[in-house]
């Protein structure tokens, strides 16, 4: 992926809240899904400004930040297209809108799913922060395994349950999936590396 497109991706988050401003404005009876884009664009957020954006000399650990920035910036040009779709569908541009919010978040999932199973090989920089280090590798896999819960989870929601369930699901689970991660970050943030005892 090109330098140019991991540049873009800080534009396209930003651009994602008012784009599902917009489709709240347009639709206001639709605030589960407005919710659903608004939860999704905070986790990938998240997600975004805990991977380091400066090369390493680590070359595994730089092929890492690379796949999440690139899954990250797909899984965001998901979102914005839906949401853009969406738009596209109140204007009457767009017809079968049900089959493209699905296909679009059954994508966002895989992607997310994706994305999930390579946050342990990159989040090594919450090491270098004040805490205890043998905490770290336990909140990677946490992170991981629940990142990539929640890919799986907004799949299944998307692929069996009536859009009127997995749209309310899909906001329960993606918002659950980031307080976890984010509780996780402030947990480690606040534990102590363990003093040496002095001679």
């Amino acid at each position: 992926m090109g330098t140019k497109s991991l540049t873009a991706l800080p534009v396209l988050l930003a651009l994602s809240a008012p784009l599902a401003a917009a489709q709240w404005y347009i639709q206001p009876g639709q605030v589960g899904r407005t919710l659903i884009a608004l939860a999704t664009v905070g986790a990938l957020t998240l997600i975004y400004r805990a991977v380091p954006v400066r090369a390493t000399d680590d070359a595994t650990r730089q092929r890492a930040c690379r796949d999440i920035q690139t899954g990250l910036f797909f899984a965001t040009l998901i979102v914005d297209g839906a949401l853009g779709a969406k738009l596209a569908a109140a204007f009457g541009l767009l017809h079968d809108v049900e089959f493209s919010q699905r296909a679009t978040m059954v994508l966002l999932g895989a992607f997310i799913a994706t994305t999930g199973n390579a946050i342990p090989k990159t989040l090594t920089p919450l090491a270098s922060l004040r805490c205890d280090p043998a905490r770290v590798p336990a909140f990677h896999r946490l992170a991981g395994w629940t990142w990539t819960l929640a890919g799986v989870g907004l799949m299944v929601a998307w692929l069996t349950l009536p859009a009127s369930v997995a749209g309310p699901a899909a906001v329960i689970l993606v918002t659950a999936s980031a307080a976890i991660i984010a509780t996780g970050i402030l947990v480690l943030r606040r534990s102590r590396r363990p003093r040496t005892a002095e001679v």
